[in-house]
């Protein structure tokens, strides 16, 4: 995305949202800074964009608070679903990415590209104590299908222990939890919130 230039990036967002006219999401890209990221992701929802996925300011190293506001304005620019792709520097904490959440609505997913197990899973479990099942579990970059694969075992790696101890602490307080419910929040992760985010219908 960053090699690309303002007019190819909304020739390139213009392309792909009249191929696939509907079959698939189009979730595009931005960044750069405040005011370049936040036109570029309300140009890309005027083309018909689904979601948005900001990549890191340009420039590395802003406090917490720089890189909230970053954020912030992106989400702010549009209602589409918004996409947090943490790669490079950018490495939050589970509190900095709780903290962001409440400040930012439309703010629906986090995409790793760090490629840290133990933060994904600290980021995860936090994820699941404050929403539930309400959010969408992304947990790297893929770009051919052994790395689908690969990250789909990891995912469902972390999520199952994490998701198998608070049914553990439901039960515990004496509310039981059967295959019927364990489908749901499953379904819900995986295929349900992503496919009403983006009006789309996933079998």
């Amino acid at each position: 995305m960053y090699s690309l230039t303002p007019s190819e990036h909304r020739e390139i967002v213009k392309a792909i949202v009249e191929e696939v006219r509907g079959r698939v999401p189009v979730i595009a890209g931005t960044g750069v800074n405040c005011q370049i990221a936040s036109e570029l992701a309300r140009e890309s929802a005027n083309l018909g964009a689904d979601a948005i996925l900001a990549l890191p300011p340009y420039y590395p190293n802003p406090d917490d608070d720089g890189l909230g506001e970053y954020y912030a304005a992106i989400g702010s620019a549009t209602p589409l679903p918004l996409f947090v792709y943490s790669r490079d520097w950018v490495n939050p904490s589970p509190a900095w990415v709780e903290k962001l959440a409440a400040r930012v609505p439309t703010l629906l997913g986090w995409k790793d590209g760090q490629g840290n197990p133990s933060l994904a899973e600290e980021i995860t479990r936090e994820r699941i104590e404050l929403l539930g099942t309400s959010f969408i579990p992304q947990h790297s970059d893929a770009r051919v299908l052994e790395q689908v694969i690969y990250k789909w075992r990891n995912t469902r790696a972390t999520l199952a222990p994490l998701l198998a101890e608070s049914y553990r602490l439901l039960c515990r307080d004496g509310r039981g939890v059967g295959r019927q419910e364990i489908e749901r929040d499953v379904k819900r992760l995986f295929v349900s919130h992503f496919a009403r985010s983006t009006n789309q219908e996933v079998n």
